[in-house]
Formats: C-alpha cells, structure tokens, sequence
C-alpha cells in the first residue's frame, strides 16, 4: 500500500469507530469494491441510510477536503453512474501519533459550497486550485499567505456528528407501516410493500411466465437493484439482484425442477429454498395470483445489503424461512 492509501484507512477507521460508537451501523464500501467512486462507508440507524466520502490527512494543522477543483467539473459525486455521497468528514490526525486527530462533517451541499468558495480565494490571489486544503488549526505561516484560511472558519464543523441524523440527503426512506400492518404481514398476510403503478411487459421464463411484473417509477429493470415477489394470500419474499437473469430466469428454473421432481443440484438434491417451493404450489394452483415488483435500483453491493435487510424486516414475510416442502 503506498502512505496515501495509508493514511486514507486511518481516516475511514477513525470515522467508523465514532459513528459505531454513535449507534450506526457502518460498512466500508471499499472491502467489496476496491476504491468506489462516490464513497467510503455506509451508515444505517434507525431506518436512515448515509453514504460518507472520507478525506483523510496526515497533518498538524491542514486537512483534505479535495485533491483538485476545476470549474467545470463536480468535486464529489464525480460518477454519475453509482449511488451519491450524502456526506463529507474530513479526517486530520498527526504524524505518527493517529490518536490526535479531528474530524469535520460536512453535508455535500456544504462542501460543495466550501471548496467553490476556497477555490476562488486561491484563484484571485493568483493561486493553483490542485489542492484544498484547509487550515483547521493555528499556523503563523498561513495568516499571511492565505488570510481567509483560518481555524475559525472551519471550526463550526468540527465533531459535528449530529447533522448524521438530521441533515437533509438524497437517501431513500423505508415505507411506514402501521403496528396493524406489520402484524398482518407476520401472519403471512400480504400488503402492498411498496406503490408500484407502472405494469412491465416483462416475462419471466415458463413456468412462470404469468406472474404480473410491476416497476416502481424509475426503475431500470436491466440494472441492479431490488425486488419482492408477492404471492396472493401467502406472504411477501424480498430479494436483490445484479443482473436480470436472476429474477427472471433463476426462479423459473428452479420451479421447473420442483414441478417435474428434478434434483436442485446433483450435490444438494434438497437444496431448494422455501420461496422456490411456495412459487411452485401457487403455480400448480393455477388461479394464485403471483407478482414480481421491481422496487428500486441499486448499485452499490454494500448499500444493496443493508437495504435488502430493511425490506425484509419490514415485508419479507417469506424470507428467513425454512425449506419445508408445499407440493
């Protein structure tokens, strides 16, 4: 690992031992994929969901909030194709002693409206914009060469944790149900998980090509993301998908082993699980009412994990479930 890479795990770490000790349950996005590009660590607490880019600095009085600004081109979020930073913290700690650190947490539009500011001060006095680094402690050398970059500016954001759970971001809440709905979806009585207007022509491959698929709106079905199949009277079975073979040719097969007596696999003949048995029944049933809906797109694996983990909680009714046999 080269110092950068470094010390940016000294900051992710940093960061994720206050929020864990706050509560949140955190995840470094960057042990599934090396480096993503939007973030670092997922949060979850209490329904909310963050996402939070980590700029860390090995320094006694500066810290990172960019590596460059140009004036057209996004300083955060620079991907458009994977899910968005909600958040900055800035990670200062001193050299050989990582113990002696600050951090600073700012909202993105905070951010955005911080380093777009620095970035013309440095410009007017002739300045290259390559770095963005602020002054958040005490250095004489610096009130001189750059005035407007002091410790008191940034003072405001420092250990400012509780915007977390208050600032406004761009993440996706979970539907509220009542305690009369909740208790119904236990009971294996199905609710509508999620408003879904839009009716797909999508086909799921035979034996069941006439579950109904809905998408919700913005959904791209050949993107990865999530989904709930809903079997009329039975219950609600929450999934997640990369790419769209699994919803709509997996299940179909396995189904199609279940209805002609075919081993799951010639290791594990038994393997199948209890949804894929369930589907079978509501098939052989003819008049049971089967659909798949599409709730949403969702790129990242970290974040599709911890959202998948919410719907079930809140609607897998069949999720979780032994593989008892229903044909």
């Amino acid at each position: 690992m080269t110092q950068r890479q470094i010390n940016g795990e000294i900051g992710e770490k940093i960061v994720l031992a206050h929020l864990t000790k706050l509560g949140w349950d955190v995840q470094n996005s960057n042990n599934i994929k090396t480096n993503h590009p939007n973030f670092d660590l997922v949060a979850e607490k209490n329904g909310r969901l963050i996402r939070i880019q980590v700029k860390s600095k090995e320094h006694k009085t500066k810290a990172s909030l960019a590596g460059s600004w140009y004036p057209d081109k996004p300083t955060f979020n620079k991907s458009a194709d994977f899910e968005k930073a909600d958040y900055v913290v800035m990670v200062r700690f001193t050299p050989n002693n990582p113990e002696d650190y600050d951090c600073f947490v700012l909202t993105i539009a905070e951010a955005t409206k911080e380093v777009n500011w620095f970035a013309q001060e440095l410009i007017s006095r002739g300045k290259s914009t390559k770095h963005i680094y602020p002054y958040v402690n005490l250095d004489p050398r610096n009130s001189i060469e750059y005035p407007f970059n002091t410790g008191a500016h940034w003072a405001k954001y420092c250990g400012r944790w509780k915007v977390l759970e208050t600032g406004d971001t761009d993440y996706r809440t979970l539907p509220q149900y009542s305690k009369e709905e909740v208790d119904a979806v236990k009971e294996d009585t199905v609710i509508e998980p999620i408003k879904h207007d839009n009716c797909s022509p999508i086909t799921l491959n035979a034996p069941l090509q006439n579950v109904v698929v809905f998408l919700s709106n913005g959904v791209n079905p050949e993107q990865p993301g999530l989904y709930v199949f809903v079997i009329e009277g039975v219950g609600n079975y929450v999934g997640k998908y990369t790419h769209a073979s699994r919803y709509k040719k997996e299940y179909a097969r396995n189904v199609e082993k279940l209805l002609t007596n075919k081993d799951y696999r010639p290791k594990d003949p038994k393997g199948f699980r209890h949804i894929h048995h369930v589907l079978a029944k509501a098939v052989k049933m003819d008049d049971q009412k089967i659909s798949l809906i599409l709730i949403e797109n969702c790129h990242d694996k970290v974040l599709q994990n911890m959202r998948e983990r919410e719907l079930i909680n809140a609607i897998g009714s069949l999720n979780g479930r032994r593989n008892e046999t229903c044909i």
